[in-house]
């Protein structure tokens, strides 16, 4: 995460088993520091899916970059 960025991670639950995840990351201080994190982001998200959450559990990632 870049020095002077925000991450936001927002949780909704959308039924007991399903969980909404939005993750927001802004104030970049250059575009070069924004165009950087736009493959690192869909990566640790993948993995996040892949390795920790039940496999059985789908997770909907859309991918917003600020």
């Amino acid at each position: 995460v870049a020095a002077d960025s925000r991450v936001v991670l927002d949780f909704v639950e959308l039924s007991p088993n399903r969980t909404q995840l939005t993750l927001t990351h802004n104030l970049f201080t250059t575009e070069a520091a924004r165009d950087s994190h736009n493959d690192g982001w869909p990566v640790c998200l993948d993995y996040l899916q892949t390795r920790i959450i039940e496999p059985a559990v789908y997770i909907a990632i859309p991918q917003v970059f600020d």
